[in-house]
């Protein structure tokens, strides 16, 4: 299995941020010069493709304040 997960979705990446996920880090997306991929560590416990499924279904609840500042907090990463 891979250890990393990757995504260039920004509310997905937060949602997960708030369901304990690391941010590992931002790199430029290999097929568009304009994308750029967050890499999300894998967690024990807990299957990165469910807490993806979740937030896709729309059934993934976070605390509203703590996703909004993970959204800031991932935009100040980008343009930093």
């Amino acid at each position: 299995m891979n250890e990393k997960y990757t995504t260039s979705d920004m509310a997905l990446t937060a949602y997960l941020a708030c369901r304990g996920f690391a941010i590992d880090g931002i790199k430029d997306d290999p097929d568009s010069p304009t994308r750029k991929l967050f890499i999300i560590a894998r967690k024990r416990g807990l299957r990165i493709e469910d807490a993806v499924g979740e937030f896709h279904e729309r059934r993934g609840m976070v605390e509203p304040n703590a996703y909004f500042n993970e959204i800031k907090a991932l935009k100040n990463r980008l343009y930093q």
